[in-house]
């Protein structure tokens, strides 16, 4: 009578669990966010479940505080990304149920974690490290043109120094202005004057442009810090005032090429990975239209500057440093093998990133990089 029982409770439990099999292979499981879930196997002696399971509890309102436990929290704050103190989620849970089949990734969750100086350097267009670096300083702010920028990119495109090409800022990442909105095909469509459809729009909230204009400065600030990380070599700089290169305009923020760009390149040459600075003026200095001089001879070697003492420096965060760390060890890898670091492109690779710089953005009341 006991084994009867025994197989009728047996039964009972695989026939309930008939129409559930029978709804997912219909299909309409694939219509439930949770489908993948659902059909996910676990096995039971994994390490990382054990250890949620039995070292650790999630950190709810309800929880006693005084409890001395490991503790996993989850932010969803402004910066929309989940941060925890130990291991990671053994299953993906959608935040919305109609949201599940949809990107993780897009333009209301970015924060200016994801733009530092070292995640930017993995983002540059390939061809973007090839040659040496050319910079510019700030121009005060009723000069016509407002910026350095133009002048700089196409004194890039045609350089007078053959074979040894240069790069400037506004031809180092995606610049595809026909889809803004588009996640990371354009990382130049930010405008704080007058903003239009951009997919970096969220880091600059503000009714003007007096507010929004400050709130994009670490992002092109982070943007100058990463091509200065990856020169090396002789650097050059276009500057209205060549014989003054940490001069700071009247009622303006500070230059970037002062407070970002110059203190990695002393860095650098500190660790043997740049070797010099050039100035290259502009004709007509401060009052001229910032046209660059493309006669050599009349450039001015300003290494000095480069060992210098820094009357400000950046904040070195551990990222940078050991992203730092790591080139240098790679550059004199290559310098004892005796390969060429230089990263290869074509000619017709150049031309391609010379044709409608990304200049051409910037709107004309603004200087995003001086």
């Amino acid at each position: 009578m006991g084994f009867l029982t025994l197989v009728t409770l047996i039964s009972a439990i695989v026939f309930s669990f008939l129409p559930l099999a029978a709804y997912c292979d219909s299909g309409h499981a694939a219509d439930n966010p949770f489908a993948a879930n659902l059909a996910k196997r676990i096995d039971p002696n994994d390490e990382q479940l054990k250890e949620v399971l039995w070292e650790g509890y999630r950190d709810l309102s309800y929880i006693n505080r005084t409890r001395k436990a490991q503790v996993i929290t989850y932010s969803l704050g402004t910066k929309h990304q989940k941060r925890r103190t130990r291991g990671t989620p053994l299953i993906s849970v959608p935040s919305c149920l109609d949201c599940a089949s949809k990107s993780r990734t897009n333009s209301s969750e970015i924060g200016y974690d994801d733009f530092t100086a070292a995640k930017m350097v993995n983002l540059i267009v390939p061809g973007g490290k090839t040659g040496s670096c050319l910079f510019y300083g700030q121009r005060d702010k009723d000069m016509d043109p407002r910026s350095l920028s133009a002048s700089a990119t196409t004194l890039g495109c045609l350089w007078p120094l053959s074979p040894s090409p240069v790069r400037a800022i506004w031809n180092m990442w995606p610049q595809d202005d026909t889809r803004n909105t588009d996640y990371g095909l354009n990382y130049y469509c930010l405008d704080a004057w007058a903003p239009k459809p951009c997919w970096l729009n969220n880091l600059m909230p503000g009714p003007d442009v007096t507010v929004r204009e400050p709130k994009t400065r670490p992002y092109f600030q982070q943007m100058s810090a990463a091509m200065a990380l990856t020169c090396q070599g002789t650097i050059y700089v276009l500057h209205d005032r060549p014989d003054n290169l940490l001069y700071e305009p009247i009622g303006q923020p500070t230059s970037i090429w002062i407070t970002h760009e110059l203190p990695v390149l002393k860095r650098l040459f500190k660790q043997g990975v740049v070797s010099g600075l050039k100035v290259i003026p502009t004709i007509g200095g401060p009052t001229g239209r910032g046209l660059p001089n493309y006669d050599p001879t009349t450039w001015l070697d300003k290494t000095e500057i480069l060992r210098q003492p820094l009357k400000r420096d950046i904040e070195w965060t551990e990222e940078m440093a050991q992203f730092l760390k790591a080139r240098v060890e790679q550059l004199r890898s290559q310098e004892l093998s005796g390969e060429n670091g230089t990263e290869h492109i074509s000619a017709e690779e150049r031309r391609g990133l010379c044709s409608g710089s990304a200049a051409r953005q910037e709107n004309s009341h603004l200087d995003y990089f001086g």
